[in-house]
């Protein structure tokens, strides 16, 4: 009797289990699709949890999540967090949106970090990938060692960001993130964060290895590289040009660092041959290398410095041949004084050399202007910040107490510019640059009383010329 009992319960579980959809965790894996969307829903590392990505047909793409719970499973995406019903195995509602099946996951070709970290790596840098979030596509590759490198950011308006990698143990660090967990399979690459949140990016097409040139083992190509054109980086100022040039030595000379064509700053840079490293002002570089379009620098403790390209129509190659030298003393007063004609600028700041009728004596103006404006019950900018209050006292003027000036009398040179003189100034000054850029010959000759007398000559390079003869009447 107790017997039939127990079969009578059993039939009951069968018979009302039959009714229901199955709710295996390999169930909601896969590619779904609505009439407004498509899910992918991908494993996890840990089971019952997994990652799940929301693409719009409009097409905006979203990241979330998928759990199981005791009673089914439930998506969370956005703002979204709604329970999946299930109608059969090939459908189900959520969000009000009715999915259906439209693929399943592979498990071909599945590299994991942890087990297969040497073809996990070769598989990350040998394919294009995409950030899901937005346009951007990604690069990466190894720079001194096979486990690390470089993470090359390319945004969808032409700028780079570029991020150091490395792998250690099963664990691999992006910028100063932590992925504990990951792998590659036929369409994705994703990995789990120290924070348990999910890093995903779009396996796309195959990239060829990049060119590498490095300053030990290739110096004449790397510095090829490095003194072509310029580098670009990007930091709190915004974009920042590096122009690597030649100075008194093919390998040393001025880093000149440019935002917006003007100049920024500069740091000497030199190569050591004894240690194979390159200095850059008190920063001593213990290896360095192109890789592709990228210029890496290794600093003493390891950490890496990046560099792009920039994608300039023509890129130059800078020699020492490029630099003009002018020896400054009282046999060079009329090249001395060309040379310093016109307006200079660093950072803020503009100076003027003017001569006086002996070219030997003269005045360096240094000055700055900055805009500023009043508006409301405010004094803006003019290095005065934010001051709502003027004050006088004897033959000092205070902006609030932020900014003290005092009257004076003394002997000075000082005029600002009209806005009609700042404009011809401007035109005047962009055809000095172009004729200066212009690279000429010049016969140099040196007169008895030690007096330099340059003569430009109608073309660039000797090559240009046949014969050269003196002739005399």
């Amino acid at each position: 009797m107790r017997i039939k009992i127990l079969l009578s319960s059993l039939m009951f579980i069968l018979i009302n289990l039959s009714g229901q959809p199955k709710m295996e965790t390999n169930q909601l894996l896969g590619s779904w699709k609505s009439e407004k969307s498509r899910l992918e829903v991908l494993d996890g590392f840990v089971s019952n949890k997994g990652a799940v990505i929301s693409i719009q047909k409009k097409g905006k793409t979203l990241l979330g999540t998928w759990v199981r719970q005791p009673k089914g499973f439930k998506i969370s995406v956005g703002w979204d967090d709604e329970k999946v019903k299930f109608q059969n195995e090939n459908t189900f509602t959520y969000d009000d949106e009715i999915f259906v099946r439209d693929g399943n996951l592979s498990q071909a070709g599945i590299v994991t970090l942890k087990k297969d970290p040497k073809n996990f790596i070769q598989e990350m840098i040998s394919r294009r990938w995409r950030k899901l979030t937005d346009k951007g596509e990604i690069l990466f590759k190894t720079t001194f060692s096979n486990d690390s490198g470089v993470r090359e950011i390319y945004a969808e308006k032409g700028n780079v960001r570029l991020e150091s990698w490395g792998i250690s143990s099963g664990v691999m660090k992006i910028s100063s993130s932590l992925i504990i967990q990951a792998r590659i399979t036929e369409n994705y690459l994703i990995g789990l964060d120290e924070d348990n949140d999910f890093y995903i990016l779009e396996r796309l097409v195959k990239v060829a290895a990049p060119l590498t040139s490095s300053l030990r083992e290739q110096r004449e190509e790397f510095f090829n590289g490095l003194l072509t054109g310029s580098w670009l980086r990007e930091d709190y100022q915004g974009v920042l040009s590096y122009k690597f040039r030649p100075i008194t030595d093919e390998l040393k000379g001025v880093c000149f660092v440019v935002k917006k064509d003007k100049l920024e700053r500069y740091v000497d840079w030199e190569y050591s041959p004894s240690s194979g490293g390159i200095k850059m002002g008190y920063e001593k570089y213990k290896g360095a290398m192109i890789v592709g379009n990228t210029l890496v620098l290794m600093e003493q403790d390891g950490d890496q410095n990046f560099w792009y390209r920039s994608a300039e129509v023509k890129s130059k190659r800078f020699t020492i041949s490029d630099v003009r030298k002018t020896p400054l003393n009282e046999n060079s007063l009329d090249k001395i004084s060309e040379v310093l004609n016109g307006q200079f600028q660093n950072r803020n700041n503009f100076m003027i050399f003017e001569f006086n009728q002996n070219k030997q004596t003269g005045f360096a103006h240094l000055f700055r202007s900055e805009p500023f404006k009043i508006e409301g019950a405010s004094f803006q900018g003019g290095t005065a910040g934010k001051s709502s209050t003027l004050y006088e006292v004897e033959d000092f003027v205070l902006f609030d107490t932020d900014l003290v000036l005092k009257r004076d009398s003394s002997l000075s040179r000082m005029k600002p510019k009209s806005e009609e003189e700042a404009k011809s100034d401007i035109n005047d000054q962009r055809k000095l640059i172009e004729k200066i850029s212009q690279k000429n010959l010049v016969l140099r000759l040196t007169m008895k009383d030690g007096e330099n007398v340059d003569i430009d000559l109608p073309v660039e390079q000797f090559s240009d010329l046949l014969k050269m003869e003196i002739v005399t009447e």
